[in-house]
């Protein structure tokens, strides 16, 4: 597990944005000030840690990719974009747990916004340093004369939630401080799990909403 000492920034707007104002919109001073204000502690509260391994892609057949440690994911989108890969990065990240501690001690006070003004925040932290593990990931393949796919979280697009249980097995004992439940929920909640294909071809083009009918998904590209 590596745990990082960076500073990543969240924004008023983005958090606006978070809890509801539309883009552009001038929340009352009070609820700036509490954004402002939450944004500051939000600082002490965030805890980034993240842990990843590489595993061999042995074979990509149909909607399956077999590692070469027996591990099978099953997902036609991940096997779309792994079968150019030759190796795979299994991840987990996280925030720690102490943000989503104080936002529910908030709610239990009956301060929801607030509260739900914190959990924003922790979200955006999540991604932020989600994209920044990616990145790092995609230097380190160009280092190497490679190069890396986007990133792909169990529960995205057609890849069952249930594959997380696969993920944290390859990562044993060195998941960032994460515990999955039974029902695959991660715990620390403010936390992220999933892959990225490294090959020696261009393997970084696929975008998986070309493939994919559904049109309302909020997550798409």
């Amino acid at each position: 597990m590596v745990t990082l000492e960076k500073q990543f920034k969240v924004t008023t707007e983005q958090v606006f944005c978070g809890i509801g104002y539309a883009p552009g919109s001038e929340p009352a001073p009070r609820v700036a000030g509490l954004v402002s204000d939450h944004i500051d502690a939000a600082q002490q509260l965030v805890k980034p840690s993240y842990s990843y391994l590489v595993s061999r892609v042995e074979l990509v057949y149909g909607s399956s990719v077999l590692l070469d440690n027996g591990t099978v994911f099953n997902s036609e989108i991940v096997a779309h974009a792994l079968k150019k890969a030759d190796d795979v990065i299994v991840f987990a990240l996280t925030i720690g747990n102490e943000l989503e501690d104080e936002a529910a001690r908030l709610a239990r006070e009956g301060l929801i916004l607030q509260a739900t003004t914190l959990e924003t925040i922790g979200s955006l932290y999540t991604e932020q340093l989600a994209d920044w593990l990616e990145t790092r990931i995609g230097d380190l393949a160009h280092a190497w004369g490679r190069t890396a796919s986007r990133r792909f979280s169990p529960g995205h697009c057609d890849w069952d939630v249930s594959q997380q249980k696969q993920v944290f097995r390859l990562l044993r004992d060195d998941c960032a401080g994460i515990r999955l439940t039974d029902s695959c929920l991660m715990i620390p909640r403010k936390s992220i799990s999933g892959i990225i294909g490294i090959g020696d071809s261009d393997i970084t083009d696929y975008n998986p909403c070309t493939t994919c009918d559904k049109q309302d998904c909020v997550g798409r590209r």
